[in-house]
């Protein structure tokens, strides 16, 4: 079965064009994650740099007697916000890295998971990536500090990479869309580029230009006399083998 030529370069263009949106698509799904977990993970931290320093969350942690009770006053607040912020956890410990907040109060009381937690204890702010309670998470962590600057505690504001695909997901779509869009145009172009060859072969296909030419040679062989062709500018264009064999002899 023979392909037309329309078709052929319709495939061709396709093929290429396919797997060079392919190879594009991938390349800016790997820099917009690398650029969205950039992007959350110096949002979390400037916001758990907001949490720390609000006066509840100090005096909560600079109490003798720390409410770790799953419906404390400062749960029900940090729990609120964290719904307001879109994030999603947002959690206080005392320096033992113990939560006095959780999105999940059951787990109030119970030792921060993830093992990074420990330079913020000592009062650093810094972004990290673990795994804790909720999966896999960007977390940004910040000191919670005294008027005489001892620390306190610690805050760990977070985002799960669950939540953060999500996020991906929104903004594929819309690349994805112009893909197949620009697929579309090029299919068209594709089109409209083997029409414009088919007209300027005079709509014959590759294989019936081929039938032609050997036809011709087989013609201009069988001939006993010569044949010479010359363009405009005198220039020999076509020799028979007849005419071939009259001018090897004079």
């Amino acid at each position: 079965m023979r392909l037309r030529l329309n078709t052929l370069i319709s495939l061709l263009v396709a093929v290429m064009v396919v797997l060079a949106l392919a190879l594009a698509l991938w390349l800016f799904n790997v820099q917009l994650q690398d650029t969205l977990e950039e992007g959350q993970a110096s949002r979390v931290t400037n916001l758990a740099q907001s949490v720390a320093a609000r006066t509840d969350v100090q005096r909560a942690l600079a109490s003798p007697d720390v409410d770790f009770s799953p419906g404390n006053p400062l749960q029900r607040d940090i729990d609120g916000l964290r719904q307001r912020l879109g994030v999603d956890f947002i959690v206080v410990m005392n320096p033992r890295a113990q939560r006095l907040t959780h999105p999940e109060p059951a787990r109030i009381g119970q030792a921060f998971r993830g093992d990074d937690e420990g330079p913020a204890l000592t009062g650093e702010t810094y972004a990290s990536r673990a795994d804790g309670s909720l999966g896999r998470s960007i977390r940004g962590f910040a000191p919670v500090l005294n008027d005489e600057g001892a620390v306190l505690g610690a805050v760990s504001v977070g985002v799960t990479l669950a939540s953060l695909g999500e996020l991906l997901k929104a903004h594929q779509r819309g690349v994805v869309l112009g893909v197949l869009a620009l697929m579309l145009v090029t299919a068209l172009g594709a089109h409209l580029l083997a029409r414009y060859i088919k007209r300027v072969l005079l709509g014959l296909e590759p294989y019936e230009i081929t039938w032609l030419v050997e036809e011709r040679q087989a013609m201009l062989a069988s001939v006993r006399e010569g044949v010479l062709a010359v363009d405009d500018q005198a220039r020999i264009t076509l020799v028979n083998p007849a005419a071939e064999r009259l001018l090897a002899s004079t």
